[in-house]
């Protein structure tokens, strides 16, 4: 849970969880949430999966981002290209990011967090799975 702005500074997150939260807590976060934060718009956000990897070179680096893709991670690139060390980022696509509270008004029923954290849980589970592929692709 964080506050949802433009610019991008300190403070911003309010709650996190590095595993999907229950129903329970969801809840009652978010009814923290309402009583703790005056006026202010607040957004569900789950990012994708981001992986760094430092190669030998960006002959390595290519061949990383080509199997890279074959598994499906789509939002790729080389960082820094360099004869003595490349770096290579990869990004999913699993995010999940949607408005849940608005000046203190919750503007989703129990419904549709269930909904929503049903699909947070599928999100986590293809992001680990694209992590296991890009492991066997890079094995091979």
């Amino acid at each position: 849970l964080m506050i949802d702005q433009d610019k991008k500074e300190e403070g911003l997150f309010i709650k996190n969880w590095h595993s999907p939260p229950t129903l329970k807590e969801l809840k009652n976060s978010l009814e923290e949430v309402k009583k703790n934060r005056n006026k202010k718009k607040i957004k569900f956000k789950q990012e994708p999966p981001i992986l760094h990897i430092a190669c030998r070179n960006p002959d390595d680096a290519k061949e990383i981002l080509k199997k890279a893709r074959k598994t499906g991670w789509k939002k790729s690139g080389i960082l820094s290209w360099e004869r003595n060390g490349s770096i290579v980022e990869l990004n999913s696509t699993e995010k999940l990011e949607f408005p849940i509270i608005h000046y203190n008004e919750l503007l989703v029923d129990e419904k549709f967090l269930k909904i929503a954290l049903k699909e947070s849980k599928e999100r986590i589970k293809k992001g680990w799975k694209k992590i296991e592929n890009l492991e066997k692709e890079l094995k091979q």
